[in-house]
């Protein structure tokens, strides 16, 4: 040491290592060569799958774009944990880890670059650190670090070997990472104390018996003081014994760091997420999550969807590596939650293992995939990943959300669906008859004989082919296949329509010209007959030169708002209860206060899947109720807005069975809503609304409990005919 005073605190890194501490640098330089040579390898992976722009034009826009989402993203997820608190037990343990690795690793590059390169370019007296109470105030922060690190690893080792979390227990890499991080620790500590004995010199002899009796550094650092107290009065570790101690400890412990970044290099463990993970992060989609990417050149394919390994997306294989194997998509999954096969979480991790194991021939054939050898070649759906569990998807997005890597599962679900329904015709025989009936009906409710402008019998509204002047009319009501053509449905409807009505809204649908916006089809599978949809579609709505549309059905909105535009249909799109909300707040529709207003008693509402996770829509619709005279209270299901349970309509199962399972999702959504003890479920969905209807007979409680839309609620409230 060469201390600028024996009086001032200070510390030494790598005290008694010498020239040898070169050795080491040389070694963590070519540790750090074969880790960027492996995140190449992956690179190349990851690179063998399509293009998809996730940067967008001009290139300094997007960057910036991005460059400040991941800024948020790094303050939101990476330190505040958002998404990791959704579980509190796992998101503290994580938090502790992360908080903890984060300020050891801070202290040690700092420590060693200071001491190392920056002091033998400066003079000491320029750079005081670190030396003086800063040493000693950072040597504590350090030291609690460590102690935050520890104790969150502890609590992972309970997690996974003592409970057994499902989905958390029996990997070995996860044992293995847990096991050498804890070891790390300790070993750092252990130098710590061991440094202490060898300074007892500068300290001031026996330190260790004179806590409190003049400047003591050590108590700064209570790990390291903690094991200097060990090796001292315990093992009476001497100051000459402690040096060579010492020297053996650092290299063990050096030795221990090296190995472990390689052992994450070569095996891409839940090491290397600390890596690829931010990647992830910045890549991820920032439009809305409802949106899916179209098969592009249709016309040109021989094959569609995810038919093998180079149909996925880079950002698709990219997931792979991402993926921690946290389970927290799987703990989250209304599927798997009521007793299905499907984990999210396999989904991803079983295309990562496919890539691992025919990516490097595709990359030794120059991608050419009839060079490999054919046992190694499998269908990703079907042969990869399970059929059934494809099926079993309602495409709702709690995956999505819960990840706090940002993967995204359901379009590689989806993809997956397309191989299976448009390159080798297998989907189950109700999704099928669905498909039939849209194509040749136009609508996906096979078997139903109802036009689509039966609902609106006593109420004058316009079709825009018998508008004069389409420029009068304020909005356009895309009602939707289910409010036009199901019995149920058809109320919420009829209810819309009278609420505008009332508001004096200059209105119109159009009628039998309306057709399904494909949602149903691309959905389930069959991207070409939403294609044809959408461009019939956005062709009758510039034919009458369409502005703003209201849809009842969050399906529509969401394919209309998200997915026209990219067939060139440009519209803007508002929820029903975003339209009801705004003309409630402009004072355009009166809500009767009286005692004549009907009573709803106490309420819960249900967030659609395509409104609340796929669109961000949560408050206006509770605003919308809570402001609906006779609604007495609002209570919250226990599961609700972005962790909301899916009905278990989406992804084409309004039309399809449940699949195996030990419930189906729209009995365990009821439940949650009968234990909110509620005497109305509102919704804002038509799917929901079905699904809640049988719920609520499944369960017994038709007496109990009502399932109203919201504008079902409004229009009790209103006066229509005067």
């Amino acid at each position: 040491m060469d201390p600028v005073s024996a009086a001032v605190p200070q510390k030494e890194f790598m005290m008694l290592i010498g020239n040898g501490k070169w050795l080491l640098f040389l070694l963590a330089g070519h540790a750090t060569v074969y880790i960027f040579y492996r995140l190449y390898q992956r690179a190349q992976l990851w690179n063998l799958g399509s293009p998809i722009d996730r940067l967008g034009t001009p290139f300094y826009k997007a960057a910036i774009i991005r460059g400040l989402a991941f800024a948020r993203l790094l303050v939101t997820q990476g330190y505040g944990h958002e998404k990791f608190m959704r579980d509190r037990y796992a998101g503290i343990m994580h938090m502790l880890i992360f908080w903890g690795a984060s300020l050891l690793f801070l202290g040690t590059a700092v420590g060693t670059i200071e001491e190392e390169f920056l002091f033998p370019l400066a003079k000491r007296d320029f750079l005081t650190w670190p030396i003086g109470n800063w040493y000693l105030y950072s040597s504590f922060v350090w030291d609690f670090g460590g102690f935050m690190a520890l104790t969150g690893l502890l609590m992972a080792v309970f997690r996974r070997w003592i409970i057994k979390k499902p989905h958390s227990k029996g990997i070995l890499d996860d044992k293995i990472i847990l096991t050498v991080a804890i070891l790390m620790i300790i070993q750092g500590f252990s130098l710590e104390g061991l440094r202490m004995i060898v300074d007892v010199p500068h300290l001031g002899s026996e330190y260790l018996n004179q806590i409190g009796d003049g400047p003591n550094w050590a108590i700064w650092s209570p790990g390291g003081f903690f094991f200097a107290f060990v090796f001292y009065e315990i093992f009476s570790v001497s100051s000459a014994s402690a040096e060579t101690l010492y020297q053996i400890a650092w290299w063990f412990h050096s030795g221990t760091v090296l190995v472990t970044l390689l052992y994450a290099a070569i095996t891409i463990s839940k090491f290397t997420h600390t890596w690829i993970s931010p990647a992830n992060w910045f890549f991820r989609n920032l439009e809305a999550r409802g949106k899916l990417e179209p098969i592009p050149n249709m016309e040109e394919r021989e094959t569609f969807g995810a038919a093998s390994l180079t149909d996925f997306t880079w950002k698709q294989l990219l997931d792979g590596d991402a993926c921690t194997k946290c389970a927290r998509c799987t703990d989250n999954c209304p599927a798997n939650l009521t007793g299905k096969t499907l984990s999210p979480m396999m989904v991803i991790q079983n295309v990562k293992g496919y890539m691992n194991e025919v990516g490097p021939e595709l990359i030794a054939s120059g991608g050419d995939e009839t060079k490999v050898p054919e046992h190694l070649i499998k269908s990703p759906a079907g042969d990869v990943v399970d059929e059934t569990d494809l099926w079993s998807c309602v495409t709702c997005g709690a995956c999505m959300e819960a990840c706090p890597v940002f993967i995204e599962h359901v379009p590689s679900i989806v993809d997956m669906r397309r191989s299976l329904v448009m390159n080798e015709g297998k989907l189950p025989d109700t999704a099928e008859a669905a498909l039939r009936s849209l194509e040749t009906r136009g609508h996906p409710w096979s078997g139903m004989s109802r036009s689509r402008v039966e609902w609106t019998e006593g109420l004058e509204i316009p079709f825009m082919s018998e508008v004069e002047n389409p420029e009068e009319i304020e909005v356009l009501y895309w009602v939707g296949c289910a409010a036009s053509l199901e019995d149920r449905s058809m109320r919420i409807a009829k209810a819309t329509g009278k609420v505008l009505i009332n508001a004096g809204i200059k209105f119109a649908i159009l009628g039998e010209e309306e057709s399904c916006t494909g949602d149903p089809a691309r959905r389930i599978g069959m991207e070409y007959l939403y294609q044809v949809q959408a461009e019939q579609n956005i062709e009758t709505l510039n034919r009458y030169n369409v502005k703003t549309i209201i849809t009842t059905c969050p399906h529509c909105f969401n394919t209309i708002k998200n997915e026209y535009p990219q067939f060139g249909g440009n519209f803007e799109v508002m929820h029903h209860t975003e339209y009801l909300n705004k003309l409630v707040k402009e004072k355009r529709l009166q809500l009767s206060t009286g005692p004549e207003a009907p009573s709803f008693g106490t309420i819960t509402y249900h967030d659609p899947c395509y409104l609340g996770r796929h669109n961000g829509i949560y408050d206006i619709p509770r605003d919308l109720a809570s402001g609906i005279p006779g609604v007495d209270a609002m209570n919250e299901m226990e599961m609700h807005k972005n962790r909301a349970f899916c009905c278990g309509a989406g992804g084409g199962h309004m039309w399809m069975e449940d699949g195996p399972g030990d419930e189906k999702i729209n009995h365990r959504r009821t439940q949650h809503a009968i234990d909110a003890e509620a005497d109305v479920i509102a919704t804002a969905c038509p799917f929901c609304a079905q699904m809640f209807e049988d719920g609520v007979k499944v369960k017994g409680q038709e007496d109990n409990m009502r399932v109203l839309d919201l504008s079902e609620m409004i229009v009790q409230n209103i006066e229509i005919e005067k």
